[in-house]
């Protein structure tokens, strides 16, 4: 049964946006705050060291994380992605409303988009991404997704079974543009656990990765390293 939590109240939040990893869901609400239950979110390295999971949604960083995104007036977080490492370790990424892209959690094969491994307990801005302006992130099973404005596609984290469409199984620890789709206007993207998939302007869907019972609906199980 779906049940509201009662705290929520029309009075005192609106949610805007909420996420589901796979072991913890995240909700965005209008005053800029992130809530999380399940799983700890603070790196891999919190996460092992036996955090209680929670059963109740709680701040995420509380007033601190508030005051940073919203530091330029008018802005704050407008999407938000939800994704799981290894061992269902939780990573998060943010986009505000000028398109700037933070992450934090774990690490693992540069899911967050820093260029390394490590995890990070407090939200970060995507260096990479900066100057860019990304309207959707999805993240998956320790790979991530960003969707430009004018529709290039970005990926990086895990390259496992060709799942960041770059035509090989390489991790990315930098956001990198799918070459494959050049000229592709993309309106939408989706991470999965170990595929990916893209909706283009026509209508047409695309899929790439892990093919494991057809879920790349190719009429097949292969693999597939570029969009298709």
């Amino acid at each position: 049964m779906v049940r509201a939590f009662d705290f929520l109240t029309p009075r005192e939040l609106s949610v805007v946006d909420a996420v589901c990893g796979l072991f913890h869901p995240v909700g965005l609400v209008q005053k800029v705050c992130l809530l999380r239950a399940g799983r700890a979110l603070g790196g891999a390295a919190l996460a092992r060291a036996a955090r209680p999971a929670m059963s109740w949604p709680e701040w995420l960083d509380g007033a601190q994380y508030r005051a940073r995104l919203l530091a330029a007036r008018g802005r704050g977080a407008c999407r938000i992605a939800a994704g799981t490492a290894l061992g269902g370790t939780p990573f998060v990424l943010v986009v505000d409303a000028a398109g700037t892209v933070r992450s934090r959690g774990c690490g693992l094969y540069g899911v967050l988009g820093h260029g390394d491994t490590q995890d990070q307990p407090q939200l970060k801005v995507v260096e990479a991404l900066r100057g860019k302006k990304v309207v959707q992130v999805s993240a998956g099973g320790a790979h991530s997704m960003a969707l430009l404005e004018g529709g290039e596609v970005l990926t990086f984290g895990g390259g496992m079974h060709g799942k960041l469409g770059h035509g090989d199984t390489q991790s990315q620890p930098l956001p990198k543009v799918i070459e494959a789709l050049r000229g592709e206007k993309v309106l939408q993207i989706s991470a999965g656990i170990n595929h990916s998939a893209v909706l283009l302007e026509g209508g047409e869907v695309l899929t790439f990765g892990g093919g494991a019972n057809g879920k790349l609906g190719h009429g097949d199980a292969q693999d597939q390293p570029l969009p298709r």
